[in-house]
C-alpha cells in the first residue's frame, strides 16, 4: 500500500465512538456511589469508603496499562500508592490523534492493517479512559454535596472540566 492509498484509509476518534459510558460502567460493582447529601460532615471512615468505592469501579474496567492486573485503578490511585501495589507504573492512555502511517513509506497490507488495528486499539484505551473519568467525575458530583467541591469549578463555566478523579 502506497502513501497516496493511505490518505483513503485515514480515520479520527469520530470513527470510533462505539463506546458509551454505560459499556465501561456495565461492570462496575455499583453505579451510584453512597451519598453524602444529608450526612452534616462526612467523617474519615465515609472517606475512606468513598475512595474503595471509586478505586473498586475503576479496577473494573479493563485496561493493560500498569500491568494489566488491576483494571484502570491507576487512574484514579495515587501515583506511588500503584506503584507499590502493581510494581510498575500506571500510564494512563493517551488520544494517539488521527491514524497516519510514517509517509514516504511502502506497506505491505498486512503491515498497514497491523499499524491501523493498534492505532485502533489506542484509541479505544483512551477513549475508555475518559469514559472511565466522566462515569467516575458524574457519580463523585452526585454523592458529595457541592460545598465539598465547589472550589473546584472552573470559574469562568462553572463545570469540573479539566479536573481529573484524582483532584476532585
Amino acid at each position: 500500500i502506497s502513501t497516496a492509498s493511505v490518505a483513503a484509509h485515514r480515520y479520527n476518534s469520530a470513527d470510533i465512538n462505539t463506546m458509551t459510558t454505560t459499556s465501561v460502567t456495565a461492570d462496575f460493582p455499583m453505579q451510584e456511589f453512597t451519598s453524602w447529601k444529608h450526612i452534616r460532615r462526612p467523617n474519615l471512615i465515609q472517606v475512606l469508603q468513598l475512595q474503595r468505592d471509586i478505586n473498586a469501579c475503576a479496577s473494573s474496567v479493563r485496561s493493560s496499562a500498569g500491568g494489566g492486573n488491576h483494571g484502570c485503578l491507576g487512574q484514579v490511585m495515587p501515583t506511588a500508592d500503584y506503584l507499590d501495589l502493581a510494581g510498575q507504573a500506571y500510564v494512563a492512555p493517551q488520544h494517539p490523534g488521527d491514524f497516519a502511517p510514517p509517509e514516504g513509506q511502502r506497506y505491505t497490507q498486512l503491515q498497514f492493517h497491523t499499524l491501523s488495528e493498534a492505532h485502533k486499539e489506542r484509541m479505544e484505551q483512551a477513549q475508555r479512559a475518559h469514559e472511565l473519568e466522566n462515569a467516575l467525575k458524574r457519580m463523585i458530583i452526585q454523592a458529595v454535596p457541592d460545598r465539598y467541591l465547589s472550589y473546584l469549578r472552573h470559574p469562568s463555566t462553572g463545570s469540573y472540566d479539566g479536573q481529573s478523579v484524582r483532584q476532585i
